[in-house]
């Protein structure tokens, strides 16, 4: 089997590879990305060159690459976007790894992301647009409508600096309530194959945007909306959800329509969502299965030397 991973300079790519490499161990794992080939090459058995997304070259480079494949893993955001954008016959076409049109086209949009939960239960943290804020509505949590990690996040306290990041803010930008309950964030994952779903929850510690720390934890109201949200996605999809519990209650700030930088965590522990998904498009369906519940799982930095 020949698997194509893209983004593959980045922290979710290299998790993805590193699973892939041990899990499929006679399939030849190679990535793809605009910047240039480190520290992908390190990882994995080759790198290609690929125009960003934005670029209008990369659909016709990006289906020519692909088609050297059994299986492409698309991982930036960008690139979704651009790919759900084509038609059904080009998506057929290609091996893709990636949910739904409208499970990307949805969750890479934060304002449609709470509009689609509150539709289902009011799971959402209360979202507007940015320009929609009043003074009565602060403290807020202001961040691009679209963009994945934490770029451009920032907590408004002040009338003053409401003012002012609004006349800074390039594109479309959001206004989220804020949720004062820092030790009470989680990030979770939904896999569903038919009538299977799998979740896991995970208690997390941030660090400079990624999870430092994750502690695998049940919690009965987590678990439920969870699987409310199932409930309403494709047949075969899987999904990041990042909350924070607020007064009890489950309040939902992003959904990631991909495999999010937490793979590998949740892997360690048992919660094997990117093998099933690959397994599952193979014609082996995914059975039920849970991580271990009070594992903790610590992200730590490596350094590497390259020579030449």
């Amino acid at each position: 089997m020949r698997i194509l991973v893209t983004g593959a300079n980045g922290d979710i790519a290299e998790a993805i590879g590193r699973i892939l490499k041990t899990s499929f161990p006679h399939a030849v794992v190679d990535g793809a990305d605009c910047q240039g080939t480190l520290p992908a090459r390190l990882l994995f058995d080759h790198v290609h060159a690929l125009p960003r997304a934005s670029a209008p070259e990369f659909i016709d480079a990006f289906r020519a690459l692909a088609s050297g494949y059994d299986r492409v893993i698309p991982v930036p955001e960008p690139e979704l976007i651009e790919l759900a954008a084509q038609d059904d016959t080009w998506r057929a076409a290609v091996p893709l790894v990636m949910n739904a049109p409208w499970v990307i086209a949805t969750f890479c949009d934060k304002l449609e992301t709470a509009r689609w939960l509150e539709k289902r239960g009011g799971f959402s943290a209360r979202t507007m647009r940015l320009q929609d804020v009043t003074s009565g509505d602060l403290p807020i949590v202001a961040k691009p409508r679209a963009g994945w990690g934490s770029k451009g996040v920032e907590i408004v306290r002040s009338p003053e600096r409401l003012a002012a990041i609004r006349s800074e803010a390039t594109g479309e930008w959001i206004a989220q309530e804020f949720l004062d309950a820092p030790d009470e964030e989680y990030t979770c994952a939904i896999a569903k194959d038919g009538a299977i779903v799998n979740t896991v929850t995970m208690r997390r510690a941030l660090q400079g945007g990624l999870t430092k720390q994750a502690t695998m934890v049940e919690d009965p109201t987590i678990d439920r909306m969870l699987r409310t949200i199932a409930d309403d996605l494709p047949d075969r999809a899987f999904i990041n959800v990042q909350l924070r519990l607020f007064r009890g209650q489950p309040k939902v700030f992003e959904i990631n329509p991909r495999f999010s930088s937490t793979v590998m965590m949740r892997h360690l522990a048992g919660f094997q969502d990117l093998v099933w998904i690959l397994n599952s498009q193979d014609g082996r369906s995914m059975r039920p299965a849970k991580a271990r519940s009070g594992m903790t799982i610590v992200r730590l930095s490596r350094e590497i030397v390259v020579d030449g």
